[in-house]
């Protein structure tokens, strides 16, 4: 079987990207730990890595990115809110 890796957020598109692909490859998740305010994210990646079966999930720390975009990033600012 074929080998694909994904970057797999959890959230509906890489679902729905891993739902297409895994008939036909042996799935390989990688998911961005990058300092967000909400650790759904992460949960929802571990939860679907596991229900699709991917053969490895790797989370991969980019929190340091954050000395670079500062506060400009409502994701990740403690001073900033995120839209409703």
């Amino acid at each position: 079987m074929k080998k694909a890796v994904i970057v797999f957020s959890g959230g509906i598109d890489s679902v729905c990207v891993a739902s297409y692909l895994k008939p036909r490859y042996e799935l390989y998740g990688v998911t961005f730990s990058y300092g967000q305010k909400a650790n759904r994210e992460i949960i929802a990646a571990k939860i679907f890595a596991k229900k699709f079966g991917l053969k490895q999930h790797k989370i991969i720390d980019i929190g340091f990115m954050k000395e670079l975009y500062g506060d400009s990033n409502v994701l990740t600012s403690s001073k900033r809110k995120i839209p409703s």
